[in-house]
């Protein structure tokens, strides 16, 4: 995974870039084009960076009882939860119709493919990235197919364990090196207390072997990786910190950032 890297055409992500945020329309249109419209329109007004959908393939996603289930909710579209699901989901047409006025508007247009024809439409369609659903965070088949297609990747991380998420890592790593993803919590709504951003620092980071006192010129095998607090150098860039002096001592196992290190910030 690499710390910054074009996102859509002419938009880096990471580093020093802007935050990209992504307006979630998900089906919230309610199976109705131009409110689906007046929703891009106002993500834009609002400054989002990309409106984003779901987009299924309903025989693909759910099986045969799933869809003849009975459905009699006062929110429901329809007798059965497919007949629901039908009224909301926009054909191939209208997608193209949806991202042709996103492209007028001047936003980006992407959708989550919530099975695996459906990132197949998508990649037809030439989404800017792929967006992975909490509930395929675990798909592995499905993330190994969408990585192998090498479209940047944005994937969201509700209800999985960090055990799962690092096998994620390395699935999609193995395939596509430009992908992030995303600190979530499947609560609607979200209460404060269980934001619980903090995990976001639970990365690895480059952490001294040895006592390091300030001058010292670093070799590799003064380095190691582990989790870090704070968070240090990514592991990445390791190879970078080798022959650059610290400014400044350096405890055993403490984490090394880059205002510790002699011109790293001015590395080639």
């Amino acid at each position: 995974m690499t710390l910054k890297f074009e996102l859509g055409p002419g938009r880096m992500i990471g580093g020093s870039n802007p935050c990209f945020i992504i307006a979630e329309i998900g089906q919230n249109h309610q199976g109705d084009i131009e409110i689906a419209k007046k929703m891009i329109k106002m993500a834009k007004d609002c400054g989002a960076d990309c409106a984003k959908f779901q987009k299924s393939e309903l025989e693909y996603k759910f099986n045969k009882r799933a869809l003849e289930r009975p459905y009699t909710s006062k929110h429901s579209w329809g007798k059965t939860y497919g007949d629901h699901k039908r009224h909301l989901e926009f054909s191939h047409e209208q997608y193209r119709e949806l991202q042709k006025y996103a492209k007028e508007v001047g936003i980006f247009f992407a959708a989550s493919g919530m099975d695996e024809m459906a990132v197949e439409f998508l990649d037809e369609l030439d989404v800017p990235f792929f967006k992975v659903a909490s509930c395929d965070a675990n798909n592995f088949p499905y993330l190994e197919l969408t990585a192998r297609k090498g479209r940047p990747m944005v994937i969201s991380s509700g209800m999985q364990s960090m055990a799962t998420m690092r096998r994620v890592y390395q699935t999609v790593k193995e395939h596509n090196r430009n992908f992030t993803i995303l600190q979530c919590t499947s609560a609607y709504p979200l209460d404060p207390e269980d934001v619980n951003l903090r995990v976001i620092a639970l990365g690895k980071s480059v952490v001294a072997k040895v006592a390091i006192p300030k001058g010292t010129v670093l070799s590799m095998d003064m380095l190691g990786v582990k989790v870090g607090e704070p968070r240090g150098v990514s592991p990445e860039d390791m190879g970078q910190l080798v022959g650059k002096a610290v400014t400044e001592d350096v405890e055993e196992d403490g984490s090394i950032t880059p205002r510790m290190v002699d011109v790293y910030n001015n590395k080639g």
